[in-house]
Order: structure tokens, then C-alpha cells, then sequence
């Protein structure tokens, strides 16, 4: 079957119906189709072949995962912070994949982050198990050294992601990405909590009160200020605090000096996972408290405090993503929602 396939480059604009088809035939119900996650598609490669008139298109896939064994997704959107992403559909011309056209018919995709990630790893459920997954993953490492990625990671790596790694609820994916040869290495969750009715534990910021430590909203003319502490502690999180949709909490000891960040944003489009967890959800991310400030509770009054804010302003459910701190986040009033593999390596050659 693979050599009956030919790739050419992925149109995210024009390819759109055949992304939101291959999605729904490979991971739904589970995991419906994210507009918001397919609007951080920028690059990538499309599996087509041929077809005779009056050729049925790709069919549904049975569930999560699109049937066991085959490549199901893996994928990265909203990085650690508050995801964006406006939902809206392309218009989509593009006919490759669509029923009954008797043109090319699109069985695949891979979609890449130039920053160095696979974003997202479809084959429609017809045509799996027949190479069509291993020959994309492959075309889109090379794809991504051609970029000038060095390392690679499935879901986060590079400068947006749809997940942070491999779903633990698609198994297939997962096998199949180990099946390549990939290593997973840990895992990390996202967590939620419904905030309606949210009260932060009692006491939560009495030790950082104590220490002289106050929390409040950034004020814009501190903007720069917050770079920079960024830039000097946590350089990886430096582009989400550039970007302009999400609030920023910050803490301060008792000198003035900023020991404490992370971001906030409400409803609408405050992340990719609304058609999961509802238009009013809001989200938290970037939890970050200087070193000599750890260990005095700044990290959960400023998340408790988030919380707050969040609730005030109208969001139902909140969401963090990517992080290992379970015990950290569930004393806040926040559970486990997903599960997520991760693994990275260079990219061949």
C-alpha cells in the first residue's frame, strides 16, 4: 500500500476539511476534532492516493486511537501556558480526500512544529497497518531537518503543541511510536477543576504573608521586568510570557524583587479544549517560584490566588497542562484529567 502512496505538502488553509476528516476517522469520540489545535497547524505533509471514479473515501474509525495498532496521534498545542487558538474553520477549497471526488484521496498526515516537534499523526483507520504511518513519521523528521530542528519530541518540542506527548487513552499510538523505535522516558498529566463554587484551602497564604511576600496582577508597565526574570530562570517559558493573551500573576518578597510568575486566562478562547471542557474554560500555566524563595508556599498561594481571579472573571473549568507535580496541583482542589508519553530524540542525519 505505501508505494501506491504518494506525499506532498501539507496546505494547512486548503487541507482543512481533510484534517477535521482524518482527525474525526482516527481519534473520535474520545477525542473529538480541536478546532483550536488544528489552527496551530503550519507545516507538514499530506498521504494521498489514487483512486478510481466512484471510490468510496476513507471510512470511520471504530474509536480512540482509530483501531489497534495503527499510528493514532501524537501531537502539541498551548505549551505549558494558556493555550489560544480562535476555533474558527478555513474555508478550505482544497478537494484532496473528500468523498466521491474521484481525485486523489488523502489517507494520512503528519503535521510539524519547525521548532522541533511532530505535532500530529493521523491515518485514516482504512489504511492502516500498511505503512502509510511509518513512511509520514519518517518524512516528517526529514521535514523537520530540513528546518533545522536538532531534537525532536513527540506532541511538545516545539513552539506550540496539541498535546504535550502521546495520549495515554490512544494505546495504539503509543505502541506504534515504540514499535519506531522511541523511548519514553516519563510522563506528564493535565489536571482540571470545576471553579463554581472554588475555595482555595484555608490558609493557604498565611507562610508567604508571613515572609513579607505580596501576589498580584502584573501591571503592564512591569512587563519588561517579568521578562527578565524569566529570561534568567526559566528561559523556556520566555516566548509564552511574550505573548499578549494571558495574564500574569506575579510575586514579590519583601524587597520588591520578583520571586514568583505564571499565567492565567479566562474565557473565550483560553484554550484548544473547549469543545472538552466547555466555552468557560479558563486556564493556568508557567507555575514558576525562584530557588530561594521554594518552599515557603508561594507557588500554591499564587495558583489558589489564579484560581480566584479565574472564578471572579466567569470561568467554569480550569485546566493545567503538562506538569509531573501531581501532589502539587490535587491539595489545590485540582484532579488528574490526562495522561501523556514523552519522549524526544535527534533528528536523523
Amino acid at each position: 500500500m505505501a508505494a501506491e502512496v504518494r506525499l506532498r505538502a501539507l496546505d494547512p488553509r486548503r487541507d482543512r476539511r481533510l484534517l477535521e476528516r482524518l482527525w474525526d476517522a482516527a481519534l473520535g469520540p474520545g477525542w473529538p476534532v480541536l478546532p483550536g489545535g488544528l489552527d496551530i497547524v503550519r507545516d507538514g505533509l499530506v498521504a494521498e492516493r489514487r483512486r478510481g471514479p466512484g471510490a468510496a473515501g476513507g471510512s470511520r474509525g471504530p474509536g480512540p486511537g482509530g483501531g489497534s495498532g495503527g499510528p493514532g496521534a501524537s501531537g502539541g498545542l498551548s505549551g505549558p501556558g494558556p493555550a489560544g487558538g480562535s476555533g474558527e474553520h478555513g474555508s478550505g477549497e482544497h478537494r484532496s480526500g473528500e468523498h466521491g471526488s474521484g481525485g486523489p484521496e488523502g489517507v494520512g498526515v503528519v503535521a510539524v512544529d519547525p521548532g522541533g516537534s511532530i505535532q500530529l499523526l493521523l491515518v485514516d483507520p482504512a489504511h492502516q497497518h500498511r505503512g502509510v504511518g511509518t513512511r509520514l513519521l519518517a518524512a516528517g523528521l526529514e521535514r523537520l531537518g530540513v528546518l533545522g530542528a536538532g531534537m525532536v519530541g513527540l506532541g511538545g518540542g516545539g513552539d506550540d503543541y496539541i498535546w504535550p506527548g502521546v495520549p495515554d487513552d490512544l494505546p495504539a499510538a503509543v505502541g506504534f511510536f515504540a514499535a519506531q523505535g522511541w523511548r519514553f522516558d516519563h510522563t506528564v498529566i493535565d489536571l482540571t477543576t470545576d471553579l463554581r463554587g472554588y475555595r482555595a484551602p484555608a490558609g493557604i497564604g498565611e507562610r508567604p504573608a508571613r515572609a513579607g511576600v505580596t501576589i498580584e496582577v502584573m501591571a503592564e508597565r512591569d512587563r519588561a521586568e517579568v521578562l527578565a526574570f524569566e529570561a534568567a530562570t526559566f528561559p523556556e517559558w520566555v516566548g509564552w510570557f511574550e505573548r499578549l493573551g494571558a495574564s500574569v500573576l506575579v510575586a514579590r518578597d519583601s524587597s520588591g524583587a520578583v520571586v514568583g510568575t505564571l499565567l492565567f486566562r479566562g474565557p473565550p478562547g483560553a484554550t484548544i479544549y473547549t469543545p472538552l471542557l466547555g466555552a468557560d474554560a479558563g486556564t493556568i500555566g508557567c507555575v514558576g517560584v525562584a530557588a530561594a524563595a521554594r518552599g515557603a508556599g508561594v507557588g500554591s498561594a499564587m495558583v489558589a490566588r489564579a484560581s480566584e481571579l479565574l472564578r471572579d472573571g466567569g470561568t467554569g473549568v480550569c485546566h493545567i497542562s503538562w506538569t509531573s507535580r501531581e501532589r502539587f496541583y490535587t491539595r489545590l482542589g485540582y484532579v488528574p484529567w490526562r495522561r501523556y508519553h514523552m519522549a524526544r530524540r535527534p533528528v536523523p542525519g
